[in-house]
């Protein structure tokens, strides 16, 4: 069982370690907060 399990787990990580490794495996809060950071940011850009 534990083999089969290590199996699984690691056909489900490699297809998310390219995914991972773009977001350089940053917690989803931290993101998040960029993402309003940059939103904010090309809000003023459009503005002027």
């Amino acid at each position: 069982m534990p083999k089969v399990a290590q199996a699984r787990n690691d056909a489900f990580t490699i297809p998310n370690a390219n995914k991972a490794s773009s977001k350089k495996k940053w917690p989803a809060s931290i993101r998040r907060e960029v993402a309003l950071v940059a939103k904010k940011w090309w809000s003023k850009i459009a503005l002027n």
